[in-house]
């Protein structure tokens, strides 16, 4: 079946793509909390 490398192939890409997202989220999050209380702090 050719189908079959394409599936894997894709869902490794997909596996991949969520590994990421979950970091760039966590670093994103990191950011926005740590710019929030440094203006909590400054005022």
């Amino acid at each position: 079946p050719f189908f079959a490398p394409v599936c894997l192939h894709v869902l490794l890409a997909a596996i991949k793509e969520l590994k990421r997202y979950k970091v760039e989220r966590a670093k994103y999050s990191a950011f926005l909390l740590a710019s929030q209380s440094r203006a909590t702090t400054s005022s």
